[in-house]
């Protein structure tokens, strides 16, 4: 995994992009993040079992999985949960600004919110960085490993090329986790990339298999958060 202390970045799986900034939310490290394509992505999600679900994660879930996803954006600092309507129409606020700056549609736009539960997004701050989100673009994971982390104390990146049968193809798993530790989703956000080919059903099948053996085995304080996702 990465640490302050590596020198080699993580790199991405053929065909994708991402980068970090920081956009004022947070006064001294990046704080928003985002992954995406040029082409259409296949894609997967698992989620919390919190009866009280942020609106990040009630969005996503009607739209995965989806063999037409291009872009997923994450904010930093505020969660986005216990915010009512105006949260489910800030979130939408944003999704359809990236989806105008990528020239894509907005149900081609995932995103996922970590931080303080209660204020509302900052959407003029987070939509005001998104070019500068796609000048950054590069092929390695270590500015939007950074930029989705809360109390962590490091990024937490990782990648690795697989032989198949038809050639070899590369995985790349970036997460961010700290307190709040708990099966069920364990209180992280997580991002699998692969440019395999794999079918929507084989995506969320074998998301939903690892999660059991991984995310939803971990405990530390017992607490179940309003934002997991794995993606």
């Amino acid at each position: 995994m990465s640490s302050a202390n590596q020198l080699q970045p993580t790199p991405l799986p053929k065909g994708f992009f991402a980068s970090g900034v920081n956009c004022g939310v947070r006064r001294y490290r990046p704080d928003l993040g985002m992954i995406w394509s040029e082409s259409d992505l296949t894609a997967a999600g698992v989620f919390t079992v919190n009866q009280a679900k942020a609106a990040s994660v009630t969005y996503c879930q009607k739209l995965l999985p989806s063999s037409n996803i291009r872009a997923i954006i994450t904010n930093s600092g505020q969660a986005n949960a216990g915010t009512g309507p105006e949260g489910v129409e800030r979130n939408l606020e944003v999704i359809q600004f990236v989806a105008k700056s990528l020239k894509v549609s907005a149900d081609q736009v995932l995103i996922a919110s970590t931080g303080k539960i209660g204020p509302q997004l900052e959407t003029d701050k987070i939509c005001g960085a998104v070019d500068e989100l796609i000048t950054r673009a590069q092929d390695v994971a270590d500015g939007f490993s950074t930029a989705i982390l809360t109390t962590d104390l490091v990024p937490k990146s990782l990648s690795l090329t697989v032989t198949l049968s038809q050639g070899e193809v590369r995985i790349t798993g970036i997460c961010k986790g700290s307190g709040m530790i708990h099966p069920q989703m364990a209180t992280m956000l997580g991002y699998i990339l692969t440019d395999a080919v794999v079918t929507e059903s084989q995506a969320q099948s074998y998301l939903s298999a690892a999660t059991e053996k991984s995310f939803n085995m971990i405990s530390v304080d017992s607490d179940c958060s309003t934002n997991d996702a794995c993606f």
